[in-house]
């Protein structure tokens, strides 16, 4: 993410997506949000991961939610492991929560446990909530819409 600005920019002019997830961010703390995602419409919940020996921050992920809905973020969720929670209230008042994680190699089975840690913690105080994750292995970033999830919601 942190070398594609311009594709990101097109991607989120193209679809004006209400939620972004992504992985791979690659920002560090000395990086705003505000330079990828105008703080006008959109809130960012990040986890960056620390720089190595060379100063270099790989991996990361984030969540940027719009300014038209209500969301918080939830550290309760959060584990020893690249991932990011956001409780989300929807216009009919049901709670969705989202997350954004990062497994590092497909046989890292110590995130997978640190996952499983969240939802654990989510099923006992959210149960009521919906649960949306995103894990990869790759660089993801993906815009979701949500008007076609409410149009027929009471």
């Amino acid at each position: 993410m942190k070398n594609k600005k311009p594709e990101i920019d097109s991607l989120i002019e193209c679809t004006n997506p209400d939620i972004i997830i992504g992985t791979e961010t690659w920002l560090d703390p000395s990086i705003s949000s505000a330079e990828y995602f105008n703080s006008n419409t959109y809130t960012v919940y990040r986890k960056d991961r620390p720089p190595n020996q060379k100063g270099q921050s790989h991996g990361g992920v984030l969540i940027a939610i719009k300014n038209d809905y209500q969301s918080i973020e939830c550290k309760e969720l959060q584990t020893n492991c690249e991932n990011v929670w956001v409780e989300l209230t929807l216009f009919n008042s049901r709670k969705l929560i989202i997350g954004s994680f990062y497994r590092l190699r497909p046989d890292d089975n110590t995130s997978l446990g640190h996952l499983n840690e969240s939802f654990a913690v989510s099923t006992k105080i959210l149960s009521q909530f919906y649960l949306l994750v995103v894990t990869s292995t790759l660089e993801i970033l993906t815009g979701i819409r949500l008007a076609p999830f409410l149009e027929n919601q009471t």
